[in-house]
């Protein structure tokens, strides 16, 4: 049996479904793959124009609904590495044929989306170029730039109105790949994070402030290593990862301080949704590290090892807007899942092959980046209630019985994790039995939460 059953009579706020969360419920990847939250999965299938090496960039509306999803700009010496915009119907965008100096789709986290702060129609793409198109035409290196879309044109499925727009780099002073954003102490504003090229070798990172004004010039900071690729911020704001290198980061000046080798050249990293774990993978394993030990480099735990010692087992890692983190496998028809992230050693549940999909398709090693500061993991809050329920529930295999009797109006239910994430909903039933495929819920703590018109809302725990 996979789930325990216990009754308790408590209530909590319904509707806690991460609504927050929904602009990251498509992941467009690699030649073919889509995985998509919004039904309550994640399941992966084709339906997308993807291919990509590297550099992906999707984005939903507050409801979930696919807006746009883009490969980045081209790879210079790859004629048929064309960088588009599609839309929702995975047909290109008008103007949505990327210009060479819109970025690169070999770039490791590509690209952020940034929505306008005025017109909810305006989605801004920041991109930055990648080390090939450095390394072969540097007088055409495109540094940092913007391309925004129109969500109000061509019948609510968008136009691209500005492509390329210089920000900040060139030939002369390259950027590297990699850019992240996050939330600046105000709520309001943000900081974009650039790093400068290590080609030739560099310790410099660029820091933006955007407001409603615009974009200032960047703060130059020269702090820890050369790195290469990859820039990583916990959800909090206050730490960064670039390379192998963790720094601490002032969310209300900018500043970058503290660098801390860590050890391990990353494939992949991930902050846990509270920001006090961090995840790194490297070609054989895949660790965790306590952000509030005296001794972090110490504090490493071995979360898995990879056996075969000739290949390389992991690439990206991203939080999903389920709050679950998700993990490249190098030439695998799966992604590994860290079902708990924000739990110590072996109990953050980590999966090596947890969500599979069709050997047919190709998953590239990087995962659409978002603005971890805009996603909601808190818990829900649970408070008592003196009413008595006649409601049951009942286990089968991958099969969830809720029998409750005298249904009417407005009666639904939700599953949550035990951290109060939302991981499925639906309609109870009209005649008192519902029937809930569990299948994908890994092993663990789960509640259903009901409401009903005539008995108010109740958890079951199972």
């Amino acid at each position: 049996m996979k789930l325990i059953i216990v009754l308790i009579i408590v209530i909590a706020p319904f509707g806690v479904t991460f609504a927050q969360n929904q602009f990251a419920n498509h992941w467009h990847l690699g030649e073919g793959v889509h995985v998509d939250f919004s039904l309550g999965g994640p399941f992966v299938d084709d339906i997308t124009s993807m291919n990509t090496f590297e550099s992906t960039i999707s984005y939903a509306n507050d409801d979930g609904e696919l807006l746009f999803y883009s490969n980045g700009g081209r790879i210079l010496l790859a004629e048929s590495s064309e960088g588009k915009i599609w839309n929702r119907n995975h047909e290109v965008m008008p103007n949505g044929n990327l210009c060479d100096s819109c970025g690169c789709q070999s770039t490791w986290n590509g690209g952020v989306v940034i929505p306008d702060f005025d017109n909810s129609d305006l989605y801004h793409i920041y991109m930055t170029d990648c080390l090939e198109n450095l390394y072969s035409y540097p007088e055409l290196h495109a540094g940092l730039r913007r391309t925004t879309i129109d969500m109000s044109l061509d019948g609510g499925l968008g136009d691209v109105v500005e492509m390329g727009v210089p920000i900040y780099g060139d030939s002369l002073s390259p950027m590297g790949e990699g850019i992240a954003a996050t939330r600046h102490q105000n709520g309001t504003d943000y900081w974009i994070i650039t790093h400068a090229s290590h080609f030739p070798v560099s310790d410099t990172f660029y820091v933006f402030l955007l407001t409603d004004a615009g974009i200032s010039d960047p703060i130059i900071q020269a702090i820890g290593a050369s790195g290469e690729y990859g820039i990583e911020i916990s959800p909090d704001g206050k730490k960064l990862t670039f390379g192998n290198v963790l720094y601490n980061f002032d969310i209300g000046t900018g500043l970058i301080s503290s660098a801390v080798d860590i050890d391990v050249f990353p494939t992949g990293q991930s902050f846990s949704p509270n920001s006090e774990l961090l995840y790194i993978g490297d070609c054989q394993g895949l660790y965790q590290f306590d952000l509030n030990a005296l001794d972090v480099l110490a504090s490493r735990t071995t979360i898995y090892e990879n056996a075969d010692s000739t290949s390389c087992q992991f690439g990206a890692l991203q939080v999903g807007p389920n709050c679950k983190i998700y993990v490249v496998i190098h030439d695998k028809p799966y992604f590994g899942v860290i079902n708990s992230p924000n739990a110590l050693g072996l109990d953050c549940d980590y999966i090596n092959n947890q969500l599979a999909y069709s050997p047919e398709l190709i998953s590239n090693l990087v995962y659409p980046s978002y603005i971890n500061s805009r996603l909601n993991c808190e818990t829900i809050s649970i408070e008592e209630i003196k009413e008595d329920w006649s409601v049951s529930l009942a286990i089968s295999g991958n099969t969830a019985e809720i029998h409750m009797p005298e249904t009417r109006a407005n009666k639904t239910y939700f599953i949550s994790d035990a951290f109060g994430r939302a991981v499925l909903s639906g309609e109870l039933s009209e005649n008192g039995k519902t029937i809930v495929d569990i299948s994908f819920l890994a092993q663990g703590l789960y509640y259903i939460h009901l409401d009903s018109a005539t008995k108010g809302k109740k958890i079951i725990k199972m």
